[in-house]
């Protein structure tokens, strides 16, 4: 018993480092069998900003492709972004640094950075965002290629910095999001990778990356969480591992004599620890910037009516399906969400969140039609069930896609956590590239809705 524990825990670890995040940007620029949108605005995108589709009709299908192709956006964003405040000579007092630095960092001026940074912008266009004006699908396609000479891939797919200057090939991002034109229209309101400190794990800094983004193609707004990676602090596997359960604080009086308890990194993580810049946790300032988008009424844009999604991988997944399960409980985020309309949270690799009580007030949610999980796993992938087997009690809530193999069918089940251990790579296993390779175009094509209506809530 003691060995099959310490080889779940080793498991877990390897399914959650680096090359977890990795595997995930890598994803974005693969699966070219699986078309990712069916839906075409007929004004496309005109301009490296914001275009109106106000004519357009949003539709709720293929919530499962849509969601993990925004989140591989948002991950070769990190890149190109990080690439821009290293090198650059106009942020981040590049400039300033000596000679001695700047031969071990090369530091350039590339051709229009304000294009995917805002560092230098000024004035903001959305009071609660860290981004000075947003970011579009197309500014990032027009940067890849304005200075394409010094972006280029590696082995593994990942946007990395040519210090040469000579790279002439067009990378694989680029192609993509030149291929989606015009199904696209997109902006990243939010993207948030700031530190905050945290003496209660190891005394280690911590990173919670989030993005928000507005897709007028298909409109939703999406909130999406990073999946653990360890390249930017030690900190997320072991909120993964943290795996005791609290009791939400009394100030959440929306859950009070509900008997729930949740992991314990995950809450904290959302709702205890504060930000440097305002004071507020992640899910106050979250929530803060939803209300002025959805209020939004400026550019001939409206938000109103758009549908709210949440998304993540593995530890992005876990938060993701917390963030929704809690703003869905919220009596605030019922003055300025669209009503009717349920909060959508779609989770690959997953891990669990809470008991039993939590599991049971999900389903309250559910059947008052406010919050909808479609919740991926995969077939030899330990990470969705692995806490609950170390510490037992933790319960999954909402619909179970369980993906066995390509082209197979999955095993779709109503709150249900699969325990399915195979012989493969874990790491193989937890990968976002083998979960789209393995889910059918059927499975693909349907909407939230859809997979709800198997089931008698």
């Amino acid at each position: 018993m003691k060995y099959s524990r310490l080889l779940l825990v080793q498991s877990l670890l390897l399914a959650t480092n680096t090359a977890s995040f990795i595997k995930l940007s890598q994803a974005f620029v693969s699966s070219p069998q699986k078309p990712l949108y069916s839906f075409q605005c007929s004004k496309g995108i005109n301009s490296i900003t914001s275009s109106s589709c106000l004519n357009a009709l949003p539709t709720e299908k293929r919530p499962l492709a849509s969601m993990l192709d925004v989140s591989q956006l948002i991950y070769q964003y990190v890149y190109i972004r990080r690439m821009v405040q290293e090198h650059e000579s106009t942020v981040n007092g590049n400039d300033k640094k000596t000679e001695e630095e700047k031969k071990s960092i090369p530091i350039i001026e590339f051709d229009t950075p304000a294009l995917v940074v805002t560092d230098n912008a000024a004035g903001v266009e959305f009071k609660k965002s860290k981004l000075k004006h947003v970011i579009t699908a197309a500014a990032i396609r027009e940067f890849l290629t304005r200075n394409r000479a010094y972006v280029k891939e590696d082995k593994g797919g990942d946007l990395t910095f040519d210090e040469t200057g000579k790279n002439k090939e067009i990378t694989k991002v680029e192609e993509k999001l030149r291929s989606l034109e015009g199904r696209f229209n997109a902006d990243i309101i939010e993207y948030d990778d700031s530190y905050v400190n945290n003496e209660g794990l190891l005394g280690l800094g911590s990173e919670l990356l989030y993005s928000v983004v507005v897709n007028r193609s298909d409109g939703r707004i999406t909130v999406c969480f990073r999946g653990t990676a360890l390249s930017d602090g030690k900190k997320d596997a072991f909120v993964d591992l943290r795996a005791c359960r609290v009791k939400p604080d009394k100030d959440f009086d929306e859950l009070s004599g509900k008997s729930i308890t949740l992991h314990k990194g995950f809450y904290n993580y959302l709702f205890k620890q504060k930000q440097k810049s305002d004071g507020e946790t992640k899910f106050e300032h979250i929530c803060d910037l939803l209300e002025e988008v959805y209020n939004y009424k400026e550019k001939e844009m409206d938000y109103s009516d758009y549908s709210l999604y949440v998304t993540g991988h593995s530890l992005g997944g876990a938060l993701a399906q917390l963030f929704a399960f809690a703003i869905a409980g919220t009596k605030r985020a019922q003055s300025f969400l669209p009503k009717g309309k349920p909060i959508i949270a779609v989770t690959y690799a997953s891990p669990e969140v809470g008991n039993k009580g939590y599991q049971t007030y999900f389903n309250e949610l559910e059947k008052n039609d406010q919050v909808r999980h479609l919740r991926v796993s995969n077939k030899g992938d330990l990470v969705p069930f692995g806490l609950g087997l170390l510490v037992p009690g933790y319960k999954q809530p909402g619909v179970n896609i369980h993906v066995v193999g390509e082209e197979k069918e999955p095993d779709i089940a109503y709150d249900r956590t699969k325990i399915a251990f195979a012989f493969a790579n874990p790491l193989d296993m937890h990968s976002p590239n083998t979960y789209r390779n393995r889910l059918p175009n059927h499975i693909i094509e349907k909407s939230a809705e859809d997979f709800y209506s198997d089931f008698d809530l």
